[in-house]
């Protein structure tokens, strides 16, 4: 009875263990969604579990725009003045 239990635990082990291993890359390398990129010959984009998972719990930021892109310079007709009477001498 202690040989059958024996080979039961070994067997387990051997099993088990690389299941794991495997179960747990696939969960954290895995990537879905992804596309083939004939240029670079390899496959980009796409989110594994964790990221999907991490994307639907967590809140979305709203886009907000830097102050700063909206400021339009304009153009000072001196300093224009000024360097098309250098671009002549």
């Amino acid at each position: 009875m202690e040989l059958y239990i024996c080979v039961i635990v070994v067997l387990s082990i051997v099993v088990g263990i690389p299941t794991c291993i495997k179960s747990m890359e696939f969960l954290l390398m895995f990537k879905f969604c992804r596309k083939f990129d004939e240029d670079e010959n390899a496959f980009v984009g796409g989110v594994t579990i964790c990221e999907a998972l991490t994307n639907m719990v967590t809140k979305k930021e709203e886009e907000v725009s830097h102050p700063l892109e909206e400021i339009v310079i304009q153009e000072d007709e001196i300093v224009d003045d000024e360097y098309a009477d250098n671009e002549a001498k």
